[in-house]
Order: structure tokens, then C-alpha cells, then sequence
């Protein structure tokens, strides 16, 4: 399905899109800020640029990115359970209350985004750009490939985060 036939389906009330793939790439100008609360994108294949769009509350376990862009993206209380993302930039994004349990970032740089309040538990870290990113009230437990003193290094904003031990990181004065 092109980017094009998705928004025409979801501006007619249709919020289900599970298991399928979503070109985004020649559409990239139509996407840029859209919102897309609540979509229910399980199992699909997103593909292209996906910059700055709104998928708050959005449904996305399972969901595959290769190569894609979600700069900027807000995902707060969005649901990627399991999802994996593969050479992306979501440079910026807000993960603010989102279920990120499962997640495998993979050679992706998530800098600069929120992570307040975010379940990250048993994610997938280990080639994972964290930098500047704000880890305040996170879980992490069980999360592979990232400790406080990397975060540190990062410049991440640790604040009562939960770390990959269970040890919980409260701030230094």
C-alpha cells in the first residue's frame, strides 16, 4: 500500500492497517506532521520517510523498519512491542509513556528523544545512538547492551531509571 491510499483510508475513520507494507518513500511531503493517532500498524513493513509524523496511542507491535526516517515522530504511548528497526533515523522522537518492551534498535540513532516514563524492558540497545536522549522514569530492565556509565557518556538524562540489573538510577548530586 502507498503512503497516498493510507491516509485516504484513515481520514475516512479506518484504523486498522495490520500486516501490511506502507511505501512511504515518493510521499514523504504528504506524511510530514501528519497525524495518525491510534493507527493499528501490527506486523507491517514501513518504508521511506516517515518524518514528523504524529502516531500517539498508535498500535505497532511487530512493525519492521529498514532504512526508513522518523525524525522527529511523536510515539507517546504508542505501542512497538517487539518491533524491529534497522538503519533508521528517529532522531528526536517522543517515546513519552510508550510500550517499547522487546524493542530492537539496530544500527539506529534515537538522539535527542524522550524517553520519559518508557518501558524498554528487554530491548535490544547494543548499536543503539542513546545521545542527550532523556531516560527519566524508564525501565530498562533487562535491556541488553547499555549501562548507566554509557548512558552517562551520552549525555542522557537519568532521573529514577530503572537500569538493565533492576538497580534503580537515581540522580547524583
Amino acid at each position: 500500500m502507498i503512503a497516498e491510499e493510507l491516509l485516504e483510508r484513515y481520514v475516512r475513520g479506518e484504523r486498522s492497517f495490520a500486516g501490511i507494507t506502507v511505501y512511504a518513500e515518493e510521499y514523504a511531503s504528504l506524511l510530514d506532521g501528519i497525524n495518525l493517532t491510534g493507527v493499528n500498524l501490527c506486523g507491517s513493513v514501513l518504508d521511506g520517510d516517515w518524518r514528523g509524523v504524529i502516531l500517539a496511542e498508535a498500535q505497532m507491535c511487530g512493525v519492521i523498519m529498514t532504512g526508513g526516517d522518523l525524525q522527529d515522530g511523536n510515539l507517546s504511548k504508542a505501542n512497538l512491542s517487539g518491533a524491529i528497526i534497522t538503519q533508521c533515523d528517529w532522531t528526536g522522537c517522543n517515546f513519552t509513556d510508550a510500550i517499547l518492551c522487546g524493542i530492537a534498535f539496530k544500527q539506529t540513532e534515537v538522539c535527542n528523544s524522550d524517553f520519559t516514563r518508557a518501558e524498554l524492558r528487554g530491548a535490544f540497545l547494543n548499536e543503539t545512538g542513546l545521545g542527550q536522549s532523556d531516560l527519566t522514569e524508564a525501565n530498562l530492565l533487562g535491556a541488553e547492551g547499555i549501562d548507566a556509565a554509557i548512558l552517562e557518556r551520552m549525555g542522557c538524562i537519568l532521573h529514577n531509571t530503572r537500569l538493565p540489573s533492576g538497580n534503580l538510577y537515581t540522580t547524583r548530586n
